[in-house]
């Protein structure tokens, strides 16, 4: 099961109880979870020991008015009820306890895979449809195992005790009771498919909401700017009404199904006192029996219509469990190894080979590729844009798998490498320097959690932007909120650069960022750039040609192949690919200016 096509997931019952059983196995206290199965089957037996007491009352002491059977049947069922209420209170307690804990457990492995997975599965999903699985899947399953799934449980327990009671009571009855079953069971088949087939629309619709409404948010700069609220509220309401009606339709579905439900249950109930009537009059059974009967009875349809109730609530939370299953289920692209090899300091950075493509039914975007860093050598990556040179980047971070080929360091392939060791030593920096909310110290850090303040400012200082960071308004600990909103574009690509120079990796991968930067900060970026260059392997993807020269080596893609690899003035020199860009470079800025 893909999550690309995961609005067409149907789980049937059995599909549903293989999640659920996933799910159970999950469960850490096992222990806890057989002892509340105990109290959940005594709590059972205690509640249908009700009609029994109630019957023989009727005929031992109603009857035959004996005032000291009434009471003590009286005393037995006040005992019964206060030991069903306080067994209930206890599986209550128990169960939710394992399930909130099981729940944890999930929701922390969920979010411990997802930051495993190659940056490929975010490429595919919408993020809104990723939040939809960490929140309302959850929500959903929160139901579930809080109550949902204790009643689900016990009413089960109580319809197959009651069914082997009533035939225990009386054949003639329970026949006659039994004649509705068939159709209940044909009527219930029916709500379990369309209820089913429902609650996935419902969770898919949820999913959908939930990615306009991330995307409007993520996005209201861009909104604002173009003057497009009205027509993304219009799309958001679009998916709004469109979760109103899948909820709608689930709805429509229980509004059919229960009042017949409960409509066969009242005419069968009189149907059994008419037969029952007739019964004690001819001496066949008791009073007793037809009044325990029919009380049974109710423990029997009740269980039918709680069941049905909750079934939609198990499906749905099935369905959530299964899309949540789904992501677990998910490959990493950048498996650990088996037997990882020590990533050395120095070496020879080699492509060998390289294809790509992101998808088996997508061409490829790079083909081929073949090229040879010496350590410390910087390799300038340019072409037009869309030729393969981010991709080429991204797959020598390793943060996607090549489709052919090998990439090594030092004679040894990456994929022999742990992610720790290779993150450790190779640093890629995006053209934009994301942060976190917290203080510019903590972002800093978080290349390096056991980093002291001095680690801190020494990075800062090898890439010459320690007197930038103390100039704002609380130096290191000045709080940049989501997403650095209270720092500049140059200023947090100052801090991403010190994230890379508090590790003092091997080999530096940098997307030049300084392209929409201001003069000033320009070069300051620039020159932290070329600080935290020194000694080390530097890839940068180059989007200016200025950056392009003063790289040892310039390494032009185009149409996803390596056209033409030297310096800048051999690749002036032999009149290609970099010599057109170059020219139509230069004439863009005798015409429009730097």
């Amino acid at each position: 099961m893909t999550l690309e096509n995961d609005e067409e997931v149907s789980l049937g019952l059995s599909g549903t109880t293989e999640v659920v059983k996933r799910l159970y196995k999950m469960a850490s206290d096992k222990k806890s979870l057989y002892l509340a199965g105990i109290v959940l089957v005594v709590a059972a037996i205690t509640t249908l020991a009700g009609p029994e007491i109630i019957g023989y009352t009727i005929n031992h002491g109603i009857e035959a008015k004996n005032r000291k059977v009434l009471n003590i049947a009286g005393a037995i069922f006040v005992v019964t009820i206060i030991v069903t209420t306080l067994l209930s209170r206890i599986q209550i307690r128990m169960v939710a306890r394992i399930g909130e804990t099981t729940l944890r457990d999930l929701r922390l492995r969920l979010f411990d895979h997802l930051m495993k997975l190659s940056l490929s599965f975010f490429d595919r999903e919408a993020t809104g449809r990723l939040v939809a699985r960490m929140t309302s899947d959850f929500d959903a399953i929160e139901d579930l195992v809080q109550q949902g799934l204790i009643v689900f449980i016990t009413n089960g327990l109580l319809f197959l005790i009651a069914l082997m009671i009533l035939a225990y009571l009386s054949l003639p009855l329970f026949a006659l009771s039994f004649i509705t079953l068939p159709p209940l069971i044909f009527l219930s088949k029916w709500f379990q498919r369309e209820s089913r087939l429902a609650y996935l629309k419902v969770r898919d619709r949820i999913g959908k909401t939930l990615t306009t409404l991330q995307e409007g948010l993520a996005g209201v700069k861009v909104i604002q700017a173009f003057g497009k609220e009205d027509e993304t509220v219009e799309l958001f309401e679009r998916q709004n009404d469109a979760q109103l009606g899948a909820n709608l339709k689930a709805v429509s579905i229980s509004i059919k199904y229960f009042p017949v439900l409960e409509s066969t249950g009242v005419i069968t109930t009189a149907a059994l006192l008419g037969l029952g009537g007739l019964l004690v009059h001819h001496h066949v059974v008791t009073l007793g029996t037809v009044v325990a009967f029919v009380l049974y009875l109710n423990a029997l349809y009740d269980p039918i219509q709680q069941m049905s109730q909750l079934f939609s609530q198990v499906q749905s939370s099935g369905a959530a469990l299964s899309k949540i299953f789904a992501i677990i289920d998910t490959p990493t692209e950048t498996p650990e190894p088996s037997s990882p090899k020590i990533m050395p300091k120095e070496g020879d950075f080699v492509v060998d080979h390289v294809s790509f493509r992101y998808r088996d039914d997508l061409p490829y975007a790079l083909k081929d590729v073949s090229l040879k860093l010496n350590f410390g050598e910087r390799l300038a990556l340019v072409g037009p844009t869309g030729a393969g040179k981010t991709t080429l980047a991204k797959l020598m971070a390793r943060f996607h798998v090549q489709s052919e080929g090998i990439i090594t360091f030092g004679g040894i392939e990456l994929k022999d490498f742990t992610s720790h060791d290779l993150h450790a030593n190779l640093i890629a920096v995006p053209q934009e320097g994301f942060l976190f909310a917290g203080t510019v110290a903590e972002n800093i850090k978080l290349a390096k959690p056991e980093a002291t303040d001095d680690e801190v400012r020494n990075a800062l200082i090898s890439i010459g932007a320690l007197e930038i960071i103390e100039n704002l308004p609380e130096g290191l600990q000045t709080e940049v909120y989501e997403r650095g909103s209270q720092l500049s574009a140059g200023e947090r690509q100052l801090v991403s650069l010190a994230r890379a120079a508090l590790l003092k990796p091997s080999i530096l991968i940098l997307d030049e960022a300084t392209s929409n930067l201001d003069p000033g900060t320009e070069s300051s970026v620039e020159e932290a750039m070329s600080a935290l260059s020194m000694g080390r392997t530097v890839v940068v993807i180059a989007h200016r040609l200025s950056t392009a020269m003063r790289a040892d080596r310039i390494a032009v893609i185009a149409e996803g192949r390596l056209a033409e690899i030297g310096t800048h003035e051999e690749l002036l020199a032999q009149k290609g690919v970099y010599a057109n860009l170059f020219a139509a470079w230069e004439a863009n800025i005798a015409t429009f200016g730097s």
